[in-house]
């Protein structure tokens, strides 16, 4: 039988039939989605697809948008977009880029079908002194709303940019609204996520929802380090008032892993937290008198990890060695066993 080429569309038909593809918000492991799709191939076509043949189709299909990869350090989740479920004959790949405006223009005009980014763009005209960056405003927060508004958006990043959102809308957030600098906190946690989302992310989520000129991959890194020069010390506030801060430790959990990777992610946050203990601990003992020291000492000696605390005092664990695959971990118990 003649074996011919797959091609991306003929990829995707086969990869919309898995159950986890059954619906818009799934989500699936690529080591998963890869040996199912092998055994597939094999019963539909009759063809051994190598690992690195997905890899490459896998690819192209993110690049026409067919499939969104989601790629973590733990591991990459794939999961669908609308090309995915609408005819590939009839979608257009072309941006048209010349046609549209840029975003200074439309700051001149106004936003017509978001009525919350024309309220930002009103206010951030009240202090001129920050205008040249909080002009971004108003334009990232229309982008983070129709991202989330997408069916297709994965609930991870929706959870991720909804916060961001929730804090353009606090009114008791780090810095005042009515402080000159008050919008440039705003405007870096939605850089911030928007970053997040282009870098674990498909670029296509974002791209796609951007009306403008301006080449929002560069205005995203742009923005982001302007606002992080300007606000110092005060981002680690920021993600902390949302939680942002910790939710970012779940990038390190492959979501379909199960409990070697959770149990590894316990161990590193508890490390982590040992070292600061110590660090904290050397502070007031530097600053503070021996009494006070004493009473520490009495509190720290109730805690069941006492001994790797003083461990960690006499002997620091210079290990920052990045957190284990999932892969890596299950051969390591098993083999074991």
């Amino acid at each position: 039988m003649h074996q011919k080429e797959l091609n991306p569309e003929e990829f995707v038909e086969v990869i919309k039939k898995h159950p986890f593809f059954l619906n818009p918000d799934s989500e699936i492991t690529k080591e998963i989605l890869e040996k199912w799709i092998k055994k597939q191939i094999r019963i539909l076509y009759m063809k051994e697809l190598s690992s690195d043949k997905i890899d490459d189709i896998l690819l192209k299909c993110e690049e026409l948008e067919l499939i969104n990869i989601k790629r973590y350090p733990q591991g990459i989740l794939i999961t669908p977009t609308k090309t995915t479920y609408s005819s590939f004959s009839d979608f257009s790949f072309h941006d048209n880029e010349n046609k549209k405006s840029s975003l200074f223009e439309i700051s001149n005009t106004g936003f017509t079908n978001n009525k919350y980014a024309q309220l930002l763009l009103d206010n951030i005209k009240k202090f001129p002194s920050t205008y040249d960056l909080t002009i971004y405003l108003p334009f990232f927060y229309d982008l983070t709303s129709n991202i989330i508004n997408d069916l297709y958006t994965d609930w991870h990043t929706k959870l991720m940019l909804s916060s961001s959102l929730g804090y353009v809308m606090l009114q008791e957030d780090v810095i005042p609204d009515y402080h000159p600098d008050g919008y440039i906190d705003d405007l870096f946690i939605l850089a911030y996520c928007l970053r997040e989302t282009k870098e674990h992310n498909s670029k296509h989520i974002i791209k796609n929802y951007w009306h403008y000129s301006e080449d929002i991959f560069v205005l995203i890194e742009k923005v982001y380090e302007d606002c992080t020069k300007k606000l110092g010390e005060k981002t680690e506030l920021i993600l902390h008032k949302v939680g942002l801060k910790k939710f970012k430790n779940l990038e390190m959990i492959n979501f379909n892993a199960g409990v070697f990777q959770t149990l590894e992610l316990i161990r590193y946050e508890k490390r982590q937290i040992i070292k600061m203990i110590v660090e904290i601990k050397e502070v007031i003992r530097q600053k503070c008198g021996a009494e006070i020291n004493e009473d520490i000492d009495k509190l720290l000696m109730q805690s069941p990890d006492y001994d790797e605390i003083i461990k960690e005092v006499i002997s620091p664990n210079n290990d920052t060695k990045v957190i284990k695959t999932t892969g890596t971990i299950t051969k390591e118990y098993m083999s074991k066993l």
